[in-house]
C-alpha cells in the first residue's frame, strides 16, 4: 500500500567484510515487496586499489 512506502530503507553494514554484499533478499522492509530480484546486490565492501597494492608489498617482504 502507498501509505507504508519510506523515502529510506535502513540497512546495518557493521557486519560486512571484505568482499562482502547486502542484496535485496538480505532486507527486511515490514509491509512492503522489494520486487527486484533476490539477488541484486545494494552494498558492497570491496578492497581498494591502494590497500592491494600495500597487501601485495607486505606479501613480498
Amino acid at each position: 500500500m502507498p501509505k507504508h512506502l519510506t523515502e529510506t530503507i535502513e540497512v546495518p553494514v557493521d557486519n560486512l567484510e571484505i568482499n562482502g554484499n547486502i542484496r535485496i533478499e538480505d532486507i527486511v522492509a515490514p509491509d512492503m515487496e522489494i520486487l527486484n530480484s533476490p539477488r541484486i546486490p545494494v552494498a558492497s565492501v570491496v578492497m581498494t586499489r591502494q590497500l592491494k597494492q600495500e597487501e601485495a608489498a607486505a606479501g613480498k617482504k
